[in-house]
């Protein structure tokens, strides 16, 4: 499924949501968030984990917050946490610092992740945060799986972005050029499109809600898919010109070691406690599920409503850009 649905869906909606923005000439971080929660609501009309989520319904339990036909925790974590930084975010930031000779989307970061890019503790420690939400997210795993994993992913990455360098022979493209133009655009989305519909009807139809559960989504598109909008229009430009800034390598860097340690750490500690007494490591991974979702979840309300009202002030921002150029 994974050959067929998972990577083909990512792939489609990072291409189509990151080439409206960043053509916008605008991907800074509040428009960002909100083109992450659009790629993240595939899960309500694909795999309708929106509604019922999948590990829910096999262990035969209820969400803690549904209303509306709509599991609200869960998808407060996914779409505003996990899809706009784990799919959208920084697998952009890493593929144009490591691909590419811009640095767009690493510029529109907010300034404090710019300005401190290059302090490490901090970023180890937000490393070691998304190894484990991602281990616990997944459940209990053996060590020596999760070490194949990683090392696996990292040299099928490190394999990949060696093929491309031979291929561009030193050409650095920019993001903005590497992005699909004119036709491209209205073939991918045309694509993403039969996706939707094609898997929309094929997996899990037997969870799909009334009429308040669709609402909701419909709610939800609106809302990501205004402020989006409103931000393309009122956002200032910013565009800057090919970079060989480190700053980004050193943040990708950090995050990869952080992640590391962590993931390591972890494995290790549950594997010692599970041996000891295996109700405890039940409890303990429990324990780290429910502090992933709630976690995930409250970080993602926080993030976005800073980014809400950002955007919001985009238009008072820009009629003051105007003023001033008229003033000079």
């Amino acid at each position: 499924s994974g050959y067929i649905v998972i990577i083909p869906v990512y792939l489609l909606h990072v291409l189509l949501l990151t080439t409206v923005v960043v053509r916008s000439g605008r991907p800074v971080w509040p428009i960002l968030c909100m083109a992450g929660a659009l790629f993240g609501l595939y899960e309500a009309y694909i795999t309708k984990v929106v509604w019922y989520p999948v590990w829910l319904e096999e262990s035969g339990e209820q969400p803690l917050l549904h209303l509306a036909n709509v599991a609200w925790i869960e998808t407060a974590m996914l779409i505003l946490w996990w899809h706009p930084l784990m799919a959208f975010v920084l697998p952009l930031i890493v593929a144009e610092a490591c691909l590419t000779a811009s640095r767009s989307v690493w510029q529109g970061m907010p300034s404090w992740i710019r300005e401190h890019g290059s302090r490490p503790v901090a970023f180890l420690l937000a490393g070691g945060i998304i190894g484990v939400a991602g281990l616990t997210a997944a459940g209990p795993t053996e060590l020596e799986v999760t070490f194949l994993s990683v090392v696996g992913t990292a040299g099928v990455l490190a394999g990949l972005t060696w093929f491309w360098r031979r291929i561009v022979q030193g050409h650095r493209y920019t993001l903005h050029q590497l992005l699909p133009e004119g036709k491209e655009i209205g073939a991918v989305a045309i694509v993403l499109l039969a996706y939707y519909l094609f898997f929309g009807l094929l997996i899990r139809r037997h969870v799909e809600p009334g009429f308040a559960g669709h609402a909701a989504v419909g709610v939800l598109y609106l809302l990501f898919g205004g402020l989006l909008v409103m931000g393309l229009r009122h956002a200032l430009r910013t565009d800057s010109p090919p970079s060989r800034n480190g700053a980004p390598i050193r943040f990708i860097g950090q995050l990869a070691v952080g992640y590391i340690i962590a993931v390591v750490a972890w494995e290790i500690l549950f594997a010692g406690v599970s041996s000891v007494d295996p109700a405890l490591g039940s409890v303990m991974a429990l324990l780290a599920f429910i502090a992933n979702m709630f976690g995930g979840a409250l970080i993602g309300v926080i993030v976005y409503a800073a980014a809400t009202a950002t955007i919001l002030r985009y238009p008072k921002a820009k009629a003051e850009a105007a003023l001033m150029r008229m003033d000079v």
